[in-house]
């Protein structure tokens, strides 16, 4: 698909309601439809672009969230309030998104499910385990699914359960396998159960609302569902059909290798070590495989074709995504089968799972992953498909009423660097009395002194997302999502060591710039192996990474085989898996993993720097440093010396654990297809890269808490513009020229702690005329002092104060406190637990000389937004560092008129210990407060710092 140049810039100018934020909005109370409407309103108001319609149920953790809604929910009365708020959606041009519990997690109907179906509820399979002695019967009285006789020393011995059965000699106790049904919870395994879930919540909206299906209403989401029971623990996932399911798909029976799903605890110590652990192993990962299948099957996939029928996005996420364990060990067994195969892909960044500061692993790539291996990535017109390419993150849960907009800025670039594309923040309440303000400590709305200003961020969003979304992803290396090394035992150092592996080759890859998707197993198996690239329907991969994991299944091992063969590359951390989790199908494995050993090279410093002089190193010979886009990779670090075996195109590299760093400097080398890219060594920067042919994007992030430098190198065989545009306020601004298509053009790049830049290149025909004659100079220049009047205003005043008065936030323009003196932190003032707006004013007056110039109006440091207002003109909000606006324009010659509005955030309100205390003692202290009660405790530092200048170009 071509984009425009002049289309893109609109569209990322002034972004549409479909980029922008979709709000969770927290029906909690009296659902009144005059209250719906004024808030669908204030939404609007504030440059959102939608809401999802999050309601909690009458009766859903009331200890947590103190009052459900009212009418009941999937009540008649209910629907009549979903239709109001569709309805003011439509009027204000916004999205009305669908959510399908009444709470979380998904999958009950809050209980409705189960109303007179008891026979949906869900199943686990426990072990019980019973004394017995040689000979008598086994009990008749209780409903198995297999008998298990245990002997010291030997394996346990599947018995023959029919009525009359008796125990064996040598036997003191057997092991019963019974199946128990969950209370409350559904058989998410069942299609039947979720026909029934589908028949309860979705066709109920169909009725009510369906004509807006696949317009007003994009799409619906899921929450969290998750099936009971955990491989090695004391109950299993389990489904009616389970053992014929299992059969049918692995080819032999389960019941003889029930013992190797359980704990110790569970079976008896003396049971596990009987067994042979290679056999649990592959028995755990057999299960896994088998009850996840069905879980996708009847519930995700079956979701899915409900939603394509009426014209409906299926997106949500699964929680647990940070942590690959989790994936196991949280009722949804596997990221890429559950929400990875959504029509839109999800994530919950909650609990500061991802912060500033922080050593964070980029799990958002998971659902950006999935997403990209899927076809007609970015083939449809926009006009057809606002929600092209969407993946989705539900942000900001947990992280306090102390997160500030820079914090939320850095959350958003950091997800966004990660394939997010679509930002759903957390949460607007419809109702924050009588404590409900506390819920899950992530206030947006009424209620919070930022919210005034919210705008400024919606847009922000709005034009990342814009550029974002757009195009497709350039990622010619794959890392494999090794679940079968969890799967195999969850509860060991082996399962340890590759999650921390996986950890390792991310952060190296990373801190390379080397452009990078997740792979699962299916994507491995169902795609084609040509040119020395897989390919998926949606991506092609020359280069797969296998962290360091036990197991892995043989159709994997194979293709990788095929991959090397035709000129791939394939990387093993550590050496070849050792184990199949196949069963069965040992001798094949060992067979393909003998062949890639044979082949392999080791990555080795040591042996490496042992070679005779002779040796060429680099395999990078003049010709080949021109070999198109990647020429700008090759380069500058073509100094860095690999022997050429290691910097081939058709290798398999074993690689060691301290060498990981090295790998991925040689995949920086010796891949990409991008035309613009970072020179040197910069660990610090993030880049991420988008093809909007003709134009290409990348997305650079310093994500360290310094500032950082880097030289950026455009290397095209057309003339080509490197303009940087700027979220901020939709401005582009050119960076570069790029003429001499047979030389590198470089170009400073300059990037404050955290912050982000959107570089686009764009081929000089496809460029506005006048755009291609600008000389370049910088957005942010080194600025020198004209004024230092503005150290003390005129006047300070409260505004407004935010006060929690049980447990309400009650706005008075009437304070209590009295203001500061001068500027500093308000804690100073003995103001250290006020929330809410202080302005400060000042009148200063400016030489004619300056008039009409460059001037810049630098407030210093502010905590948390500021909104400014010099001679009646509202400029941009300041709501993150550094907080530098361009007044020249508004500048008069005789006396102008400042007034800079502060607002912090509500954190110093709800951390005070008089609402700690009130909390404790009527019961609104959550998990969710308590948890969250240290961060708020960071931001309370609060006011205008300062200094306040006025600066000029230098």
């Amino acid at each position: 698909m071509h984009h425009s140049y002049n289309e893109v810039l609109a569209t990322f100018t002034d972004p549409p309601a479909h980029y922008r934020p979709m709000l969770f909005w927290i029906w909690n109370g009296e659902l009144d439809r005059e209250q719906i409407e004024a808030q669908v309103a204030d939404m609007a108001q504030k440059g959102c672009g939608g809401f999802f319609i999050h309601p909690m149920g009458e009766n859903f953790r009331l200890k947590d969230f103190v009052k459900g809604i009212s009418p009941n929910y999937l009540s008649d009365g209910y629907f009549e309030a979903v239709r109001w708020a569709v309805e003011a959606a439509v009027k204000h041009g916004l999205y009305a998104w669908l959510y399908d519990e009444g709470g979380w997690p998904s999958g009950t109907a809050q209980g409705k499910v189960l109303e007179g179906h008891p026979e949906h509820r869900a199943q686990v399979l426990s072990c019980r385990r019973l004394e017995v002695s040689a000979g008598e019967q086994l009990p008749s009285d209780v409903d198995t699914v297999a008998w298990f006789a245990v002997f010291e020393g030997k394996p346990p011995q599947l018995l023959d359960g029919s009525d009359g059965a008796v125990v064996p000699e040598d036997c003191g106790e057997v092991l019963a396998f019974v199946i128990r049904r969950v209370e409350g919870r559904t058989n998410l395994l069942s299609p039947a159960m979720v026909r029934r879930f589908i028949d309860v919540t979705h066709e109920r909206y169909a009725q009510v609302v369906g004509e807006y299906f696949g317009n007003t209403i994009p799409g619906i989401f899921t929450d969290e569902p998750s099936v009971a029971g955990r491989v090695g623990s004391g109950e299993i996932p389990w489904t009616d059909d389970m053992l014929e399911a299992f059969q049918s798909r692995k080819g032999f029976d389960l019941r003889p290798f029930l013992p190797a799903l359980f704990s110790r605890e569970a079976v008896g110590a003396q049971v596990p070590a009987s067994l042979d652990p290679a056999v649990v192993g592959q028995m755990r990962c057999a299960f896994y495989d088998v009850w996840t299948d069905l879980y996708q099957e009847a519930y995700w996939l079956q979701i899915n074709r409900w939603c394509e029928d009426h014209q409906l996005i299926h997106t949500g996420h699964v929680g647990g995504e940070d942590n690959l364990l989790d994936h196991a060990r949280h009722g949804f067994g596997h990221y890429f089968k559950t929400a990875g195969s959504l029509h839109s892909p999800g994530v919950d960044t909650i609990w500061r799972q991802l912060f500033w500061g922080k050593d964070n692993f980029g799990f958002p790539q998971f659902a950006a992953s999935a997403a990209h291996q899927r076809p007609g990535q970015g083939g449809s017109p926009e006009e057809d498909s606002p929600f092209d390419n969407l993946v989705i993150t539900e942000t900001n849960g947990v992280y306090g009423a102390g997160l500030t907009y820079e914090q939320m800025r850095w959350l958003v670039d950091y997800q966004c660097l990660r394939g997010i594309n679509l930002i759903a923040p957390m949460a607007y309440s419809y109702d924050t009395s009588e404590g409900r303000v506390y819920r899950t400590q992530d206030q947006l709305g009424p209620g919070s002194p930022q919210w005034k200003l919210y705008q400024g961020f919606a847009d922000y969003v709005g034009r990342l997302c814009a550029i974002l979304r757009r195009g497709i992803s350039l990622a010619d290396t794959a890392v494999y999502y090794p679940i079968e090394g969890v799967w195999a035992d969850l509860d060991s150092e082996a399962a340890q060591q590759t999650w921390r592996s996986l950890q390792l080759v991310t952060r190296a890859l990373n801190e390379e710039q080397v452009s990078f998707d997740f792979i699962d197993a299916r994507a491995i198996e169902s795609g084609t192996v040509s040119e020395g690239a897989l390919e998926t329907p949606g991506e092609n991969y020359s280069t797969i990474i296998l962290p360091d994991t036990g197991y892995l299944p043989l159709g994997v091992l194979n293709r990788l085989g095929q991959l090397y063969e035709q000129g791939g590359r394939v990387v093993f951390l550590g050496d070849v898996p050792a184990r199949c989790s196949d069963y069965g199908t040992d001798r094949q494995y060992e067979a393909a993993a003998n062949r890639l050993e044979a082949v392999s090279v080791p990555m080795d410093l040591t042996a490496e720097s042992e070679l005779p002089a002779g040796d060429t190193r680099g395999g990078l010979d003049e010709a080949a440093r021109w070999d198109g886009l990647a020429a700008g990779l090759a380069m500058p670090r073509s100094m860095d010396a690999f022997p050429a075996a290691v910097t081939a195109d058709k290798v398999v590299l074993r690689v060691p654990e301290e060498e990981i760093g090295r790998l991925a400097r040689v995949l920086a080398l010796r891949v990409g297809r991008f035309s613009l890219q970072a020179a040197g060594v910069e660990p610090d920067l993030r880049v991420m890269v988008r093809d909007l042919d003709p134009l290409q994007v990348a997305f650079a992030m310093n994500e360290s808490q310094e500032p950082l430098e880097v030289t950026m190198e455009v290397v095209s065989e057309v003339p080509s513009l490197l303009e940087r545009w700027y979220p901020v306020d939709g401005a582009a601004h050119l960076l570069a020229v790029h003429e001499e298509i047979s030389e590198i053009t470089r170009t400073r790049l300059r990037l404050r702690p955290g912050e982000s830049a959107i570089l686009v290149l764009v081929p000089k025909t496809e460029a506005p005329e006048a755009t291609s004659e600008l000389e370049p100079k910088p957005r942010h220049p080194e600025l020198e002092v004209i004024l230092e009047a503005l150290d003390e205003p005129d006047t300070i005043r409260i505004v407004e104060q935010y006060e929690l008065t049980g447990g309400d936030v009650r706005v008075t323009r009437q304070p209590s406190v009295k203001p500061p003196t001068h500027l500093g932190s308000w804690g100073d003032f003995e103001l250290g637990e006020f929330s809410g707006t202080i302005a400060y004013e000042y009148s200063f007056t400016v030489a004619a000389e300056y008039l009409g110039e460059e001037v810049f109006l630098d407030l210093g440091e502010v905590c948390y937004a500021a909104r400014v207002v010099l001679n009646g003109t509202e400029l941009a909000p300041c709501l993150w560092r550094p907080y530098v606006l361009e007044v020249g324009h508004q500048l008069r010659e005789h006396d102008n008129l400042l007034r800079v509005e502060v607002s912090n955030t509500l954190a110093n309100q709800v951390a005070s210990p008089l609402a700690v205390e009130e909390a404790q003692r009527k019961g609104w202290f959550n998990t969710y407060y308590e948890r969250s009660l240290p961060m708020m405790r960071e931001s309370l530092r609060s006011g205008l710092i300062g200094p306040v200048r006025l600066y000029m170009r230098g």
